[in-house]
C-alpha cells in the first residue's frame, strides 16, 4: 500500500499524469514520459535508501547503514517494483486522440 501510495504521489509530482497525444506524437511522448518515470524512480529509491539510513541510527552508524548489505538489497527490490509500478501507470496515463483536420 506503501509502494501504490509513493507511486501514485511521484507520478502527480512529476507531471506524469493523464495526458492526450495524437498518434503520431505517441512514441515520443512514451518516450518522454519513460524517461521522467525512470528519473523519478531513481530519485525515489536515493530518499527511501537514505530515510532507512536516517531511520536506523539508533542501531548503527550513518556510513555503516548506508552500505549495509541488507538494506541495499532492500533498496534494490524496492526500485525494481516502485519502477514497473510507475511506468505501468505512465504508459496508461498516455491517451492517444484522433486528429480531427
Amino acid at each position: 500500500m506503501i509502494l501504490i501510495a509513493t507511486t501514485t504521489l511521484a507520478i502527480r509530482k512529476n507531471g506524469l499524469g493523464k495526458e492526450e497525444v495524437t498518434a503520431d506524437a505517441y512514441p515520443a511522448a512514451l518516450k518522454r514520459a519513460r524517461r521522467k518515470a525512470f528519473l523519478s524512480s531513481i530519485v525515489s529509491t536515493a530518499i527511501f535508501h537514505l530515510l532507512g539510513a536516517i531511520l536506523s541510527l539508533r542501531e548503527q552508524g550513518f556510513l555503516t547503514s548506508l552500505v549495509d548489505k541488507h538494506r541495499l538489497i532492500q533498496t534494490a527490490i524496492f526500485f525494481v517494483f516502485f519502477t514497473a509500478m510507475i511506468l505501468f501507470a505512465v504508459k496508461r496515463n498516455l491517451k492517444i486522440i484522433s486528429n480531427d483536420d
